[in-house]
């Protein structure tokens, strides 16, 4: 009964991200793809692996260029450890301004309203915020596979309205059944093994969309509209493990998103439908009471809705999911509460199942350089074992010390589950001065369900969110040397615990008329 009451309590939320996981690094590197401000001129290599091998080192090559006021050009090339070819994967665009409009040709990902059918950025875990205006951008800068479209979409707006149109052509990997059926649909991006390669862009899609979008002083609105066809027909249902899942040679896809400003904060709603009668919602609302907020986000994706470029927030990729997280904040401290629920069975779970997180955090200033900062989370997550469903529960405890340009950092973990109790402790040291950073990292975890994701200080542009299990050392060092407009970063990392491991990078980056 108390998973109901949770749900009723914190639906519909909005929150902070708590204890970054693994799968968070992608998106983070997209977010700071869509930072950037392009400049005149600026090019940017990188090569990094773990072996001597030059088929298991990473490439990345990139060049921004800002020929005129309006105009822009990027694109990015990049090959993954192990793949045959040396661009496997590559992304452009060119930008005009053109009048009151906007025309960008080549890969574009557009971001609407909360995002569900078109948006920007997607994460697991605790969700992140919901976007509260359409994104700016339409060009595609990440080197993220699998996520989005060739082709041409242009921008025009006149007083309060603006208007959208695209259409293009986007390619998947993907994976064949014995009836000639794209049964599932692998993001990663790797095209390393036999099947990894075979189903490399397996998945053609026709796409066309529009959007029309107003905006008053307090209220504005907008209804986006896609369709697909694909080359393939789909079934998504995992072998009957997800019988929700997506099947179909095309799809039909519209929502309507609203947005009210208040003095005091702000509320968002959007509600998205497709041709077969699946929908979702995602609705949003922040509040200012004195020194406090609050921030709320509730999420429902109904059984058997998908959307194929959309990102709003969920625990579970917009898919089969009921749910809300609730934050209230002062200052330098917040508290938060995540729950959601699976309606149907999912791929390991059998029966609808509940999942809950909660935490919060706590940080105080010692004097003028340096800072405390305390964090817990709690989790409890459901596990099918001998026909039962059961409780996994963990905790974690985290304690950060800041004195400029140190960091001293602790965190323990608890695991249990089927009677038994695991823990883990990693202690940490970090330096980080104007040419260099120095890292190191001892650690001990009773097994991977103990593991400690830690956060690396990486090449620029990058993030590394690495897991810790096992006995062992943890060390990197990153050297940065900048002349005019030329910069050199150097980073090399070495891991002692089963045996030792080492990993190097190497990154240049070059802006013309930099000082």
């Amino acid at each position: 009964m108390w998973r109901v009451w949770a749900l009723l309590l914190v639906s519909p939320v909005l929150g902070a991200e708590e204890f970054l996981q693994g799968d968070d690094a992608e998106g983070l590197e997209r977010h700071l793809d869509d930072l950037r401000v392009l400049g005149e001129v600026r090019v940017r290599w990188r090569v990094r692996g773990a072996a001597r091998e030059w088929e298991r080192l990473h490439w990345y090559q990139r060049v921004e260029w800002e020929p005129r006021l309006g105009q822009e050009f990027f694109a990015v090339a990049e090959r993954d450890p192990g793949e045959r070819r040396m661009c496997d994967f590559n992304a452009f665009y060119y930008k005009a301004q053109v009048g009151k409009g906007t025309v960008v040709i080549g890969d574009f990902r557009p971001g609407f309203g909360t995002g569900m059918v078109f948006g920007r950025r997607s994460r697991g875990g605790v969700p992140s915020r919901v976007p509260s205006e359409d994104s700016r951008r339409l060009g595609y800068r990440s080197s993220g596979e699998n996520e989005s479209l060739r082709g041409v979409v242009g921008r025009y707006g006149r007083g309060s309205w603006e208007g959208v149109l695209l259409g293009g052509r986007a390619r998947r990997d993907g994976r064949l059944d014995q009836y000639e059926r794209v049964s599932a649909l692998p993001a990663s991006g790797y095209h390393v093994t036999e099947t990894e390669i075979a189903g490399r862009d397996l998945l053609g899609i026709g796409v066309g969309g529009a959007r029309l979008h107003w905006r008053g002083e307090r209220w504005q609105w907008g209804g986006p509209v896609l369709g697909l066809e694909f080359s393939h027909p789909l079934d998504l249902r995992r072998d009957g493990r997800t019988p929700w899942g997506f099947v179909g040679r095309g799809q039909r896809l519209g929502a309507v998103d609203l947005r009210f400003n208040a003095d005091r904060g702000y509320g968002v709603l959007e509600m998205a439908g497709d041709d077969r009668g699946h929908w979702g919602i995602v609705g949003a609302a922040r509040i200012r009471a004195g020194g406090m907020r609050v921030r709320a986000l509730g999420r429902y994706y109904a059984p058997g809705f998908h959307s194929f470029f959309g990102g709003a927030p969920g625990a579970s990729g917009m898919k089969n999911e009921l749910g809300g997280l609730a934050v209230l904040s002062g200052g330098g401290w917040h508290l938060f509460v995540d729950a959601y629920r699976r309606p149907k069975r999912s791929y390991f779970v059998p029966v609808a199942a509940t999942y809950i997180t909660w935490g919060g955090a706590v940080k105080r200033q010692l004097g003028k350089g340096g800072s405390v900062r305390g964090q817990w989370q709690g989790r409890g997550r459901p596990r099918w074992q001998d026909g039962l469903l059961r409780q996994e529960r963990s905790s974690r405890v985290r304690f950060d010390l800041d004195w400029a340009p140190w960091r001293w950092r602790g965190e323990v973990q608890r695991f249990g589950a089927a009677g038994r109790v695991e823990w883990g402790f990693m202690a940490s040291m970090r330096l980080k001065g104007r040419w260099a950073t120095v890292h190191l990292s001892r650690f001990r975890t009773a097994s991977y369900a103990t593991r400690i994701y830690e956060y690396e200080v990486d090449l620029p542009g990058t993030v590394s969110i690495r897991p810790l299990y096992g006995a062992g050392w943890r060390g990197y060092a990153l050297f940065t040397l900048r002349c005019k407009g030329l910069a050199l970063n150097v980073r090399y990392r070495v891991q002692r615990d089963r045996s030792f491991r080492y990993y190097g990078g190497v990154q240049v980056d070059w802006v013309r008329g930099s000082n």
